[in-house]
């Protein structure tokens, strides 16, 4: 049995009381590992704490929906003392590296990896457990206080690398001089005791543990002495305890991912064998990650440049990623709680674990799988030439080198949303979030979006990562249109001469007191087809008594027609029935009415499903007139009704809606000149007055990964309904020449808080 070697040695001061210590990655001399035959069995009997693996969460508030970061939460971060503690002046001349002679750097290692965007959101590896195969460590050092621990195999005598290893992944946050990278994960020990040797039974029973646990990523360190992917035949690991050991990684794979560094011989040709495996063995690609060592040259936290410190990436560069392994680690060799400087890929792996960790805590819903291409795909490789790409799901791809794998690990990125982002949709398709999913507006005015503003919903992006926003967010509300030229051409099609002439007759008695709501400049939208967008024609069909003046007065029956516009190619239709009738100086009307419209509820759309949605409306209306004088006279209206029709994407039904709308006002004639008219009225537009829709939205995830829908119902009624104070003023100029002005001031606008409208028109018209 050859003796293991593990590659330490003094080398310089980092900083007062602190050692500098190189460690490559650990060499195992396995027992019978020259043979084809595989090893011996594990003669020793080891035995393992094993807690339960914990539940991976899925509740909403675990899953983070980061667009963009709160630079003075990041700055928080930065200039923690724990942070900070990394912030390292190294001489890099002890590495031999030709790259590194005389080389003098300020770094930080966490910088880097961009480990502050992470912290500073909140996560910390909460929940997750994660494990090394490495010696024991020292459970008294202030970095584990308080943490959950468990171990696989016994304790071993030596306990600096393994306590080093753990301290830079999941080193507390709240106890000691430095933290890790996940400093919230669990850690599981597969105690290794380097000094004697391991067997491959060894290792994979500490692997299997690891997967019994439910760790979510695993920290190796160690490599077979002097074997590389070049120099191996891999059929060794289809026999014997070779091929334990690569059931176990497969095993593991399969709800894990494994982490091993590469050498630390900066000459190598060919990456070492146990990050050789995925090559000869691809299913175990999708995961596992290779780590190198490199020095990043950063100018305002942007990578310019590397300096490469380990081994290159080789043939593991599809899947490699790079991280600097100078760190500060805890110490168990210069007293309780002190601590040292390290550097190797030994300090690579475990800073990838722990982002493993730390993706695992933010999107519940991925698996390791996922997870480890969020790190790769990533990466930043913004600094040097791509020798080659890798596609990921989604269509995405990454490039990569053979020196440097995909770039420096960075969590910044990884965080945020990759390639296109969606809302889920029931049905298994997808919505992107650039297409809102409700266009909100007409007789609901604000309301959806007021309603979902407090309403959480997922959205995933192309790696399958579920990221948490508000629904409000993923609406629209309808952009404001001024009508202003719509008005212009309504009060230029008026005849102005006809209009003065019916208001002449409604207070004079010569026809129904109730004066014609069309008759104005700024005529109201009268009924539910109206607002819908259709033009109406009034067909009279009875009349009580006989004469011109009775048809007009006593009594009359219209049947009323409505048709889209000419520039409306859709199918709306409407039908009404109409009473007016005067008794004395009052005038009444009263009619119901059916409309349908297509493309939306009462302004309400699915982009997307326009074709899919429409409103059946039923209403009733009444009309009062009410003849004070022969020059002055009062008008009321009203509509009540009801509306229905199918929902579209995410709506799944609209329920029990009901909608209303009045207006008030006063008449007059000859108040400012002879002939002239003048109404004044008060006016509240159609709008939604109860009545809710049912959404089906994407609120959760499942334990499976995926995300599940719920029933959201949000009311249609507007918090504060539109208010109109219109003028309408017409006076004849001459025999052919009229003058007419309208004004209209709006509170409430649209049915929106706060929002306000005026519209004016003047109308010179001329007879020839």
């Amino acid at each position: 049995m050859r003796k293991p070697l593990c590659m330490f040695g003094l080398v310089s001061e980092g900083r007062a009381g602190r050692r500098l210590l190189v460690c490559a990655a650990l060499l195992l001399g396995l027992a019978g590992c020259q043979t084809g035959g595989g090893g011996a069995d594990d003669s020793s009997s080891s035995t393992s704490t094993l807690p339960e693996a914990p539940a991976r969460s899925t509740s909403l508030a675990d899953a983070y929906y980061v667009t963009e970061f709160d630079a003075d939460a990041v700055r928080a971060v930065r200039n923690a003392t724990r942070f900070v503690a990394q912030t390292l002046t190294i001489d890099y001349t002890f590495t031999g590296n030709p790259l590194l002679s005389g080389v003098t750097m300020l770094q930080n290692a966490f910088e880097a990896s961009r480990i502050e965007y992470a912290h500073s959101v909140g996560l910390s590896g909460a929940g997750q457990t994660v494990a090394i195969n490495d010696t024991s460590i020292d459970l008294s050092h202030p970095e584990f206080a308080g943490k959950t621990v468990s171990t696989s195999g016994t304790t071993t005598a030596a306990d600096f690398h393994g306590t080093a290893v753990a301290s830079i992944l999941a080193g507390s946050a709240t106890s000691g001089d430095m933290m890790g990278v996940a400093p919230g994960a669990n850690l599981h020990i597969g105690q290794v005791d380097f000094s004697v040797g391991v067997t491959f039974d060894t290792l994979s029973r500490y692997f299997d543990d690891a997967r019994a646990m439910g760790a979510i990523a695993n920290s190796n360190s160690w490599n077979f002495i002097g074997a590389t992917f070049a120099n191996t035949d891999y059929s060794s690991f289809n026999s014997g305890g070779r091929a334990t050991l690569l059931t176990a990684l497969r095993n593991y794979a399969q709800g894990g991912v494994i982490i091993f560094g590469v050498q630390n011989d900066f000459g190598a040709t060919s990456v070492n064998q146990m990050n050789g495996l995925p090559l000869a063995y691809p299913d175990l690609q999708q995961s596992w990650i290779a780590g190198m060592s490199a020095v990043p040259i950063m100018e305002n936290g942007v990578i310019l440049s590397a300096r490469r410190q380990s081994a290159p990436c080789n043939e593991a560069g599809p899947y490699c990623l790079a991280a600097n392994g100078t760190v500060l680690v805890a110490d168990t060799s210069s007293g309780a709680g002190s601590y040292t400087i390290v550097s190797g890929t030994s300090f690579v792996a475990p800073q990838i674990a722990g982002a493993v960790a730390l993706l695992a805590e933010a999107f519940p819903n991925l698996t390791p799988q996922q997870l480890r291409d969020r790190l790769l795909v990533t990466a930043d490789n913004s600094w040097f030439a791509a020798e080659g790409t890798v596609e990921f799901e989604g269509g995405l791809t990454h490039g990569y080198n053979s020196e440097f794998g995909h770039g420096f690990m960075d969590l910044q990125a990884a965080l945020l949303p990759i390639g296109q982002v969606a809302v889920p949709l029931e049905g298994g398709t997808v919505q992107p979030v650039s297409v809102p999913i409700v266009l909100a507006g007409g007789a609901s005015g604000d309301a959806l979006v007021q309603g979902l503003a407090a309403q959480g919903i997922f959205v995933t992006d192309a790696l399958g990562a579920a990221f948490s926003t508000r629904a409000a967010n993923l609406t629209a509300q309808l952009p404001r249109i001024e009508d202003n030229a719509d008005q212009l051409y309504t009060a230029m099609d008026l005849d102005q001469f006809a209009a003065i002439s019916a208001r002449h007759a409604a207070l004079s008695g010569g026809a129904s007191s109730l004066v014609p709501g069309a008759a104005s400049l700024m005529p109201a939208q009268a009924t539910a087809a109206t607002f819908a967008g259709l033009d109406s024609m009034d067909i009279p069909f009875a009349a009580a008594g006989s004469g011109a003046e009775q048809d007009a007065t006593a009594g009359t029956w219209l049947l009323r027609t409505y048709a889209p516009r000419a520039d409306d190619d859709t199918e709306s239709v409407g039908l009404g029935l109409v009473h007016r009738r005067d008794i004395g100086r009052f005038g009444l009307e009263f009619g119901v009415e059916m409309a349908r419209s297509e493309g939306s509820m009462l302004g309400i759309y699915v982009p997307g499903a326009l074709e899919q949605m429409h409103t059946d409306t039923l209403s009733v209306q009444a009309g009062l007139g009410w003849r004070l004088s022969a020059d002055v006279g009062l008008h009321a209206r009203a509509e009540w009704g009801f509306a229905d029709g199918p929902g579209a994407g995410v709506i799944d039904s609209f329920n029990a809606v009901e909608f209303t709308s009045y207006e008030i006002g006063i008449d007059t004639r000859g108040l400012l000149a002879s002939n002239d008219v003048l109404s004044l009225s008060a006016r509240a537009p159609l709008a939604i007055s109860s009545g809710n829709a049912n959404l089906r939205l994407a609120t959760g995830l499942s334990p499976g990964g995926g995300v599940t829908f719920s029933s959201v119902p949000v009311g249609l009624t507007p918090e504060d309904r539109q208010i109109d104070l219109a003028l309408d003023y017409l006076s004849p100029l001459g025999r052919a020449t009229s003058f007419g002005l309208g004004l209209r001031r709006s509170w409430n606008y649209g049915h929106i808080a706060g929002e306000t409208g005026l519209n004016a028109v003047a109308v010179l018209q001329h007879r020839f």
